[in-house]
């Protein structure tokens, strides 16, 4: 399960599963550097995190989970976000929880799906 909405710094973010051309194509235009190798795309302005729709489930979620901690490491104030290998070992933390979750749901631990949609 990959939340439709994540909150990152007290604001709300869209999650959404985009075309890997059509991706890369909007990066090269907003001058990215290394678009044509990335997969995910956090835009603060447009308070949403993009995600090729190509990649494997776990590797969406880790890629989701990484993009996570660059957002909350720009909203502590950290240069944390420029090197993703600096934040690889927290967003494989971040991913743990969330797979951890999702087996306490699939155990009947949580209500309902609707009331836990999202990770704040």
């Amino acid at each position: 399960m990959i939340p439709r909405k994540v909150v990152v710094g007290g604001i709300v973010h869209r999650v959404v599963f985009e075309d890997t051309r059509k991706l890369r194509g909007a990066l090269k235009q907003l001058g990215v550097k290394n678009w044509e190798k990335k997969w995910t795309y956090w835009d603060l302005p447009d308070r949403k995190i993009y995600i090729s729709d190509e990649l494997p489930r776990q590797l969406q979620k880790f890629l989701l989970c990484l993009e996570i901690m660059k957002a909350m490491s720009f909203f502590v104030g950290d240069k944390l976000w420029e090197n993703e290998r600096i934040l690889r070992p927290y967003a494989m933390l971040l991913y743990q929880f969330l797979e951890g979750y999702e087996e306490e749901m699939k155990r009947g631990k949580y209500e309902s799906e609707e009331k836990t949609r999202y990770i704040s």
